[in-house]
């Protein structure tokens, strides 16, 4: 089973390596990121839930990671 994981940052880094990483993974399920201004993370995962602070995101239960 995959690991259901939500990424705490969506700056540049997160974009460009670590979201696309777990995206990719067999071992991950990108569930969720924290955008505190811009919300751009839906365009490229649209299944995933954006959270303004990363309290909101770890509140989220189907977040393991």
């Amino acid at each position: 089973m995959p690991i259901q994981t939500g990424l705490l940052a969506y700056g540049m880094s997160g974009r460009v390596f670590h979201a696309p990483f777990l995206h990719a993974s067999p071992h991950f399920t990108l569930r969720a990121v924290v955008e505190r201004t811009h919300r751009t993370a839906a365009t490229a995962y649209p299944d995933i839930s954006s959270y303004g602070s990363m309290a909101d995101l770890l509140a989220n239960p189907s977040c393991e990671v």
